[in-house]
């Protein structure tokens, strides 16, 4: 089979006389491994990196804060956590297989849906 995974970004920008809209073309995803990750996970206030389990062909990564006011930090190496998911907000990105995830909450623990597709 081929094309078992859709990916699409509509991305609107509305700020007084400014516009800005980005919609490109799906993107379809081959996957191999039918298997997936998709638990809540808490983060806390010290660098934890997350478990995938037995997942050992990382693909794409859909991390989403379901704090409501506490962000969270997260990188791929110990002391360099710098990218960020505000409270409600999600990102996603694709998972170097050799690659760690490593998440860190700023003031309080924060539940995260760590969502991974096997490759």
């Amino acid at each position: 089979m081929a094309d078992e995974i859709t990916l699409s970004v509509d991305l609107d920008l509305v700020n007084g006389n400014v516009e800005h809209d980005f919609r490109p073309n799906a993107i379809l995803i081959d996957q191999a491994n039918d298997r997936y990750v998709d638990r809540i996970q808490d983060i806390g206030t010290s660098e934890e990196t997350v478990s995938f389990g037995d997942l050992t062909a990382k693909g794409l990564v859909v991390l989403y804060n379901l704090d409501s006011s506490n962000y969270v930090n997260w990188g791929h190496t110990t002391g360099n956590l710098d990218c960020k998911i505000l409270a409600g907000e999600y990102s996603v990105f694709r998972m170097d297989n050799s690659g760690a995830l490593i998440m860190q909450a700023n003031t309080a623990t924060c539940k995260v849906r760590v969502i991974l597709y096997d490759n």
